[in-house]
């Protein structure tokens, strides 16, 4: 009776032993996630500090699209000098004696102005036949002043002859 007893106590040893030795497993992997983690967010709270000591030494350039607006406001506010100014959609008015003539309505992008302006202008067909409207300012030039003045081939924006006159403003 007393070796069954042994033997009890023998195995309950023993299946105390692994179960130690599976809590210092389990414990083994905790400290090892834990340290990957702890690992991890030192990396990303040091490539933060690195982003944002690199944009305080060299902000980031303006996007073109942020340029194009910061142009924009300076230009409704008077800012920009008129011997360099650029061209803008509300600075624009066609010259309504030669806006006729048309044949074609579509939209036609990329229309030379001048200066390296580019225009989208669109003939379309209001009660009184074809006529133009400049729909966008794709690309603003240079140095465009007040009352200068834009000429369009008809023929490159769905017209026959003569010219389509557009007034700087």
């Amino acid at each position: 009776m007393y070796s069954c007893v042994l033997q009890c106590v023998a195995v309950c040893c023993s299946v105390l032993q692994c179960v130690a030795v599976c809590c210092s497993v389990l414990q083994c992997v905790t400290n090892t996630i834990n340290n990957v983690f702890n690992t991890l967010a030192i990396i990303g709270i040091t490539g933060l500090f690195y982003s944002i000591a690199d944009n305080l030494k060299n902000p980031p350039t303006q996007t073109k699209l942020e340029h194009n607006i910061s142009i924009g406001r300076q230009w409704d506010q008077g800012k920009i000098e008129t011997s360099k100014n650029k061209l803008m959609l509300s600075g624009l008015l066609i010259n309504e004696t030669t806006n006729n003539g048309f044949t074609n309505i579509g939209i036609y992008l990329e229309i030379n102005a001048g200066n390296e302006a580019k225009l989208e202008i669109e003939s379309y067909d209001p009660a009184a036949g074809i006529k133009a409207k400049i729909k966008s300012v794709l690309m603003w030039g240079e140095n465009f002043n007040i009352d200068d003045i834009i000429t369009i081939p008809k023929s490159s924006i769905g017209g026959a002859t003569s010219n389509l006159i557009i007034n700087v403003l």
